[in-house]
């Protein structure tokens, strides 16, 4: 999983693998290192209405209503957008995509689960 955070626009990139893992075991996580704590991100699907969030001192939650991920996981769906407002009335944008190949990647990092990219041409 990818996650990219500018200002109030988060934007989530899961490769099969990702998506496998969440339509098996209901979430997928991430985490990564920072001194001695880890920062947590999970996407979970659940049987709610609409997509929240939970955050707490180490991590970020995401819970998207099922049917929402079973559309998108099981099609040629790209992405999930929703809005979600925050108590203080400011919005925070949320984007759920899958992890396309780049067309002009860094040979170091692994691409071996990402989607073909649908501008790759082909000969």
């Amino acid at each position: 999983m990818k996650i990219r955070i500018n200002n109030n626009y988060l934007r989530y990139r899961l490769d099969k693998q990702d998506i496998e893992i969440l339509l098996k075991n209901g979430n997928v996580n991430s985490s990564t290192s920072i001194g001695l704590q880890k920062l947590h991100f999970c996407i979970k699907q659940k049987d709610i209405e609409t997509p929240r969030f939970k955050l707490d001192e180490l991590g970020l939650h995401l819970a998207i209503p099922t049917e929402q991920i079973l559309q998108w996981a099981q099609t040629e769906q790209v992405g999930i957008s929703f809005n979600i407002y925050n108590e203080d009335n400011s919005e925070l944008k949320v984007l759920v995509e899958k992890d396309f190949e780049c067309l002009n990647h860094d040979k170091a990092e692994d691409q071996s689960f990402a989607f073909e990219n649908p501008r790759k041409k082909t000969t």
